[in-house]
C-alpha cells in the first residue's frame, strides 16, 4: 500500500553501481529509509537533484512500518530552494543540519511539532537575507527541546556553570569534567534567548567555537550513537 507524505532528505548512501539508500525525515512516518534504483536513469522516479541534504520532497511510497527499506512510487519537489544550493555557507549549514538530524531522529512515527520545526529551519536557512554565524548553534538548542533534553534553568545564579551531563545550570563546578565554564555558560544562556528568526547577537569566533564544541558534547551525552560530525570542520573554515 502506497501513502503520500512530505519528506526532508537527510542522507543519501550509494548502494551498488546506480542505486541509493535515501534516509529521510517524513511528516507522517518519522525517520524512514528508501531504496532508490537507477538514480542516473531518465526513468528514475527520484532525480539526482533530489538527493541533496535538506531537499523537501512529496513522496508516494510504501510504509510497512517494519524497519525495512521502503519503495518510492512517485517523488516531486515540495519546496525548491533559491539560495541553499548556490551559497557555500548555506550549503555547509545544510550539510551540518542534515548530519545532526540523521544522527538524532530515529523514531519511525510522525511527530508534527518536530517536523514543522525542522521544515521551518530549512526555509529560514534559504530565505534569511544574512545567515548569522551561530545559526547552527541556535538550531541545536532548539532541536534539543524536541529531543527531550532542552537546558533547564531551575534557579537564577549570579555566576553559573552548565552541567552537560544533567542538562542544568548550577552555581558551582560539577565534580566531573562535563560542564561549560562560566564564560561559555553566559554565552549559551544568551543564545537560549534567541531564535532562528532573530539571531542578532554577535559573538567572537573562538567563543562560538567553544560553545559549539560544548553543545555537540551535550548531544553526545544525550543522544545514543551521536558520535563525531564530519561537517564541523567545514563550518569552522567558513565562519573563520
Amino acid at each position: 500500500m502506497y501513502q503520500t507524505t512530505q519528506a526532508i532528505v537527510l542522507k543519501s548512501i550509494k548502494y551498488g553501481e546506480s542505486s541509493r539508500i535515501l534516509k529521510c525525515y517524513t511528516k507522517e512516518f518519522g525517520a524512514q529509509s528508501y531504496m532508490v534504483n537507477s538514480v542516473k536513469s531518465k526513468k528514475s522516479v527520484v532525480r539526482a537533484s533530489m538527493l541533496l541534504p535538506l531537499t523537501q520532497l512529496e513522496l508516494v511510497a510504501s510504509h510497512k512500518g517494519k524497519s525495512t527499506l521502503e519503495r518510492i512510487k512517485e517523488a516531486r519537489l515540495y519546496c525548491a530552494y533559491e539560495a541553499i544550493p548556490f551559497d557555500p555557507v548555506r550549503n555547509a549549514l545544510a550539510l551540518f543540519i542534515a548530519e545532526v538530524l540523521s544522527k538524532s531522529l530515529h523514531e519511525e512515527q510522525g511527530n508534527l511539532p518536530t517536523y514543522e520545526f525542522v521544515e521551518g529551519a530549512c526555509n529560514l536557512l534559504d530565505h534569511l537575507e544574512n545567515v548569522p554565524a551561530h545559526f547552527h548553534i541556535v538550531f541545536l538548542l532548539g532541536l534539543s527541546g524536541f529531543l527531550g533534553f532542552y537546558p533547564r534553568q531551575e534557579q537564577q545564579y549570579q555566576v553559573d556553570y552548565f552541567n552537560l551531563s544533567e542538562g542544568v545550570f548550577q552555581p558551582t563546578q560539577p565534580l566531573h569534567t562535563n560542564f561549560l565554564d562560566a564564560q561559555c555558560t553566559a554565552v549559551l544562556k544568551q543564545m537560549l534567548t534567541e531564535n532562528l528568526r532573530n539571531c542578532t547577537h554577535v559573538y567572537p569566533k573562538q567563543m562560538r567555537k567553544k560553545v559549539l564544541a560544548g553543545v555537540l558534547e551535550y548531544y553526545k551525552l544525550h543522544v545514543a550513537s551521536f558520535g563525531k560530525l564530519k561537517s564541523v570542520e567545514i563550518l569552522e573554515e567558513l565562519f573563520a
